[in-house]
């Protein structure tokens, strides 16, 4: 069968599937592939599927079963499921070759893989340009607080980046962006600033106590959305 008449059938099986339904779109496609296994249709939906079921095991198991243009098509699946699974050398591997894209999924992925890995200061250029080539992203504000995470770490790490911040302490807007701010003051001594970051009039004051509280109990993190 044609690879139009396969895609004809797996659209046709997906109509009576509710499309957040993720595990009724599995079971569909594993029907699917078993009449089309070449289709790299059916296989690149079973996989999204499985990753929006967090089985980022299996969906590498079904990634390596396709072919090889097959998996040089889902290099961004490969690499989120072992960024999930912590095989953050193989997750980098897979992003090298569409790094050049600008695709912002991509660079996306490749800045929390960074964080992850403790590469703060290539997590925290990447954050920055996603930021100002995608400002307007419903994403946005989150890649701030993850920008701001990474700067927080790197503050304990160094102080040679002090100068770089200023544009995005000043107001804090939301928890997670006034605990980050008040945890890179802090790193550097900065109790004053740290203070006016978390101003005591609104409900931004409770980030800095728990920066205190955290960093004398050993535990301090930075917060980020993963």
């Amino acid at each position: 069968m044609t690879a139009r008449a396969s895609a004809a059938t797996l659209n046709t099986l997906l109509k009576a599937v509710s499309i957040d339904d993720h595990e009724e779109i599995l079971k569909t496609t594993v029907t699917a592939l078993n009449s089309f296994p070449q289709d790299h249709n059916i296989r690149q939906t079973q996989v999204v599927a499985l990753l929006k079921l967090d089985r980022f095991g299996d969906a590498l198991r079904v990634i390596d079963e396709g072919d090889a243009g097959f998996r040089h098509g889902c290099l961004l699946e490969s690499a989120y499921a072992y960024y999930k699974t912590g095989q953050l050398s193989k997750a980098r591997e897979c992003l090298q070759p569409a790094l050049s894209t600008g695709h912002r999924g991509v660079l996306h992925l490749d800045a929390q893989v960074a964080y992850r890995a403790e590469k703060f200061a290539e997590a925290s250029k990447t954050y920055r340009i996603l930021s100002s080539k995608y400002p307007d992203h419903e994403e946005s504000h989150d890649l701030k607080i993850n920008e701001l995470a990474a700067l927080a770490q790197l503050g304990w790490q160094s102080r040679e980046i002090l100068g770089c911040l200023q544009r995005d302490l000043d107001k804090p807007d939301t928890f997670e962006v006034a605990y980050n701010a008040a945890c890179i003051y802090l790193s550097y001594g900065f109790f004053e600033e740290a203070v006016q970051s978390s101003p005591s009039q609104n409900s931004f004051a409770t980030p800095l106590k728990t920066c205190q509280m955290r960093r004398s109990r050993k535990k301090f993190c930075p917060s980020s959305f993963n």
